[in-house]
């Protein structure tokens, strides 16, 4: 366990000790985001946060390669390790020029065969051939994801320092070596990252950040997935947030018959800072329910496993029937306007800057 705390405390001050000059190079850049009709922050701010990201994984990657316990895990290490560097390249080039979307998606699937060809260690069916592509296609859903709900100053980064370390805890358990390293890396960098995106925001994470977050969400995903029955479902309980947020924007675009890649602003995040009108009270609410789904998920190995599947299961329903209720799937304004298309991190990048 030390040495997993080294490897986030790694992590952490490395992603520190490098976001001032992520910011630099973010104005040097022209990585902005700037104040518009459809966002609610007030200033222009960098969001280059993705460079001090990737610095911190790298640092802390090199210490995980010291550790005795790796032995055999190098490959599943370096696999990802490489995918950040394609998604961080992918993400960074739509900050500058906003890539097509049809050119962004190619990039990202590019990421995660190359992925996938490296490590050839995913297990979920049993299927080699299928699991390929499962791992392909959770690789791409979990980086858009967290793209999708980066839309509120410190809710991204905050969500997936505590889903990390909920995937430390079960890799822990599992003896997966490599899971534990991504975990305590990704939570590290996250937990960095926050001290500069806690609102008010001095610093998004942009595409380059998002996208590389994500990316690893989806692979600690398949990493614990490939453990059995009770630590798949772990892992969906861990990411709920991502799955309920990804799943209600599709559903709701196709229910009001618009464009599912079509942007709006009626993301979970949103419907409750409509409510409370605080970054501060909804980064609470859904910070607090993914402490709870952590210990749902920890308690897979510990209970029978239908009760906290049954216990996350009512969460998600209640959740819902919350969005319902706040009227995430009432007929928009005649003078709602939507949001850039959603494989681009600006669909999510608009409510950056909200003040508490």
């Amino acid at each position: 366990m030390l040495n997993y705390l080294i490897v986030l405390i790694t992590a952490l001050v490395a992603t520190l000790l490098f976001l001032p000059l992520a910011m630099i190079m973010g104005r040097r850049m022209g990585i902005w985001d700037h104040p518009d009709e459809l966002g609610m922050h007030h200033n222009s701010t960098p969001r280059s946060g993705g460079i001090a990201m990737v610095f911190g994984i790298w640092v802390a990657l090199e210490v995980c390669w010291m550790l005795p316990q790796l032995e055999m895990g190098g490959r599943q290490l370096a696999a990802m390790g490489i995918g950040s560097l394609g998604l961080f390249v992918i993400g960074l080039l739509d900050d500058l020029s906003e890539i097509k979307p049809h050119v962004k998606a190619i990039g990202l699937a590019a990421a995660g065969l190359a992925i996938m060809l490296v490590s050839r260690h995913i297990n979920l069916t049993g299927y080699e051939r299928l699991d390929f592509v499962l791992g392909i296609f959770v690789l791409i859903a979990g980086a858009n994801a967290l793209n999708f709900l980066d839309g509120l100053d410190g809710l991204a980064s905050g969500l997936t320092a505590i889903a990390s370390l909920g995937f430390l805890g079960l890799g822990l358990l599992a003896g997966d070596v490599v899971l534990a390293c991504w975990a305590a890396i990704l939570a590290g960098v996250a937990l960095g990252f926050c001290s500069r995106n806690f609102p008010p925001a001095s610093i998004f994470m942009g595409d380059s950040g998002s996208l590389v977050l994500g990316g690893i969400l989806g692979w600690m995903f398949l990493l614990l997935g490939s453990h059995g029955p009770s630590y798949l479902a772990a892992a969906f309980i861990l990411l709920s947030w991502l799955i309920i947020d990804t799943g209600l924007a599709i559903i709701r675009r196709a229910f009001l018959h618009h464009d599912i890649f079509t942007g709006d602003r009626r993301h979970v995040y949103d419907m409750m800072y409509q409510k409370y009108h605080s970054a501060w009270k909804v980064n609470g609410i859904m910070y607090s329910i993914q402490v709870i789904l952590v210990m749902l998920a920890l308690s897979t190995r510990g209970v029978s496993l239908w009760i906290p599947l049954a216990l996350a299961a009512a969460l998600w329903l209640a959740i819902i029937g919350w969005m319902i209720k706040l009227g995430m799937f009432a007929p928009p304004d005649p003078g709602e306007q939507g949001r850039p298309a959603l494989p681009e991190v600006e669909d999510m990048d608009l409510d950056k800057g909200m003040d508490g």
